[in-house]
């Protein structure tokens, strides 16, 4: 009973989140070693060059355990340990390497120390 409730209340949020137009977002439960796997999916803005770059910035944190970017819809889609890393660390990771995610921008310092191959169009700075 308690995991029907369970995923009630995750599909409730869900479609919640999906009316709201969150559509930058994506957040679902997979089964994994004692059901805390993780995956999200959300924007991340760089270029074709530092595909790698960008990817290795989170799979070489404790608790991911796949970072898959692509840079044609600039989507990535991480597998994380829930137990080990919060959706909101994947954010951060990525902005202090210099990659502006849907969540959070990187500081024009550390965007700027990005070498040029690496450089991309950032979305205009909203106040």
């Amino acid at each position: 009973m308690k995991k029907l409730t369970t995923f009630l209340s995750l599909t409730l949020f869900f479609l919640t989140l999906t009316s709201l137009g969150a559509n930058n977002f994506s957040f679902s439960l997979k089964k994994g070693v004692n059901n805390d796997t993780l995956t999200c999916t959300f924007m991340v803005n760089g270029n074709s060059t530092c595909k790698t770059n960008i990817e290795t910035t989170l799979t070489s944190q404790t608790g991911v355990i796949s970072a898959v970017w692509d840079s044609g819809t600039k989507q990535m889609t991480v597998v994380f340990k829930a137990a080990q890393i919060k959706n909101s660390d994947l954010h951060s990771f990525l902005a202090m390497a210099g990659y502006d995610t849907s969540e959070l921008r990187a500081k024009q310092s550390v965007y700027d120390a990005l070498p040029a191959s690496c450089k991309y169009t950032r979305e205009p700075e909203t106040e």
